[in-house]
């Protein structure tokens, strides 16, 4: 049985990495599989004791409820402590929490579905219900069947009206809900249009703007309606789409991908142009704010362009979430489906790849994962969990401060094998018990790379070495950005790898940046830009290459 309380005085384990040096770490045994024993053992005990059979009394038909729980949480219950359901500190995450308070609803549904403001409506609207039903969740009830009719009480009513299409952010759930209001067939419901969406009372079924362009009720309702065309004299990329405001309709580009990539392409030589006339207007002029106007159009198109780019590069299922041009005409031509089972297994290459790599490693080392694109983390983490067994989570910015701190502490104990960072934990986190480092895409500037090793690379940390890796795809985006970041981080390519500064041969980041600058500019060389291959290969000569 696992001793909850600790063992005074005991020394901190040693385990061998695959550098041969000892890997020390306070209270870690360095096994990661005895520490997920541990966690079993003692979620054993919570469901054993009265405290525990108490709490799931308020979802006795869900049997995977401790497994959502905090440490903190189950040691508590394993003490027979009893515990309020409505303590955020309970769950390990915010979702969860939303989640437990569904299922003691008997409902099944996805809170990440939800708006982060349904989300809290959820989780306050139970702790009320409890308090006004009576439910003490101070002290064990005894018999617990004393709970049952308060519990029916606080049970009675959903805290949230989940017929309401506003309480979810997702636009097909959305869609589902409306149509559930309207009375629709389930099968309809994706042929709701997003005006209607805005405008539910609205909705009227002979209206053909309630319903999205070219879904199969249009369809037939156009072809009752409108009248055939005749005959068409220079075919153009636009379509007719309901008026943004007022009635009506208007004309719409078409977001085709070959239609994108010419918007892309002018759209840059735009930037080039503007730029450049910019230097020839006197500031604040009334010609010299307009162009500031058409250099921001511009910059947003092309940044909008590379950032999908980028994405594409890290995980292609990112870009179902994307609500950039590019990505959603991508998505549109089955472009995203065919490259999320580009690997082989039915996943992305490179996230397969990744994942297997980070399996290899989970079980002698802790690694921090960092990424500014959070869904691409949250893809990783799931098929490190369903895939690997291994138990990763992700810091983002839907956490609250309690949670990532709970995070943090899992971790520097040796209870998380992997964390996965978005910006938010990219600076001023102390997580020095890492001794892998992955990057899934790269930041602009040395700056951000510096922040990142620094979480684990600093004074005080368990080891004085780091191992870094950075996964990328030939000719993808993370060449782009290394072909900025690293004539940038050239001049001071000691702060990459070290708090205390070494030398480019001994720096696992200057030396895979190093190979990877060589490659693209390689690459600038055969595509005829001489210039930025030349700037390159003195940037990757700095960092060893």
């Amino acid at each position: 049985m696992t001793d909850l309380h600790g063992a005074a005085g005991a020394a901190p384990a040693a385990a061998s990495t695959h550098s041969g040096r000892d890997l020390r770490l306070p209270g870690w045994s360095g096994n990661l599989n005895s520490e997920r024993v541990e966690r079993d053992q003692v979620m054993c005990q919570a469901r054993g004791s009265a405290a525990g059979r108490q709490l799931q009394r308020c979802f006795p038909r869900w049997e995977q409820a401790f497994e959502h729980l905090s440490w903190r949480a189950l040691v508590g219950l394993a003490r027979n402590e009893p515990v309020d359901p409505n303590d955020r500190d309970l769950w390990r995450t915010t979702d969860e929490h939303a989640q437990a308070v569904l299922r003691r609803h008997g409902i099944t549904l996805n809170p990440r579905h939800l708006t982060l403001a349904a989300v809290g409506g959820l989780i306050d609207g139970q702790a009320r219900a409890d308090r006004d039903a009576g439910l003490d969740w101070t002290r064990i009830a005894a018999p617990a069947s004393r709970l049952d009719e308060k519990l029916r009480r606080a049970h009675a009513e959903v805290p949230v009206d989940l017929a309401d299409p506003a309480v979810f952010g997702d636009v097909a759930a959305q869609r589902r809900a409306l149509a559930t209001q309207l009375g629709l067939p389930t099968g309809q419901a994706d042929d709701l249009s997003r005006w209607v969406l805005a405008h539910p009372d609205q909705f009227d079924p002979a209206q053909l703007r309630s319903w999205r362009i070219a879904s199969p009720t249009w369809l037939q309702m156009a072809g009752e309606q409108l009248d055939a065309v005749g005959r068409v004299e220079r075919p153009v990329a636009l379509f007719v789409m309901p008026a943004g405001r007022g009635d009506g309709w208007q004309l719409t580009p078409v977001l085709s991908l070959d239609a994108i990539r010419q918007g892309g392409r002018e759209a840059y030589r735009r930037l080039l142009d503007v730029l450049r006339e910019l230097k020839t207007l006197e500031a604040g002029s009334e010609l010299f704010k307009r162009a500031l106007a058409e250099l921001s159009r511009a910059q947003g198109v092309v940044l909008g362009n590379v950032g999908t780019f980028v994405t594409a590069s890290c995980d292609p299922a990112a870009l179902l979430n994307s609500k950039a041009m590019l990505a959603k005409a991508l998505v549109r031509q089955g472009l995203v489906e065919e490259a999320m089972r580009g690997g082989g297994d039915g996943l992305p290459l490179l996230r397969g790849k990744v994942a297997q790599t980070l399996a290899g490693v989970a079980s002698e080392e802790q690694a921090l994962v960092f990424c500014d694109r959070v869904w691409c983390l949250r893809y990783l983490a799931a098929t490190l969990r369903d895939r690997h067994g291994i138990d990763a989570r992700v810091a983002d910015g839907t956490m609250r401060t309690s949670e990532f701190e709970e995070l943090k502490r899992e971790f520097s104990a040796g209870e998380l094998p992997i964390l996965c960072l978005s910006p938010i934990g990219q600076e001023g986190h102390n997580l020095q018990a890492a001794s892998v480092l992955l990057h899934l895409d790269l930041p602009w500037v040395p700056t951000g790379l510096e922040q990142r090793v620094g979480r684990a690379a600093r004074p005080g940390s368990a080891r004085g070495w780091v191992q870094t890796y950075i996964p990328y795809i030939r000719g993808g985006g993370i060449e782009h950005v290394v072909s900025i970041l690293s004539p940038r981080g050239g001049e001071h390519h000691q702060i990459l790898d070290s708090f205390e500064g070494v030398r480019a041969a001994q720096s696992t980041i200057a030396t895979q940046l190093a190979e990877i600058t060589g490659q693209v500019g390689d690459a600038k060389d055969h595509n005829g830009f001489a210039a930025s291959a030349a700037r390159l290969r003195v940037a990757a000569s700095v960092f060893g290459g």
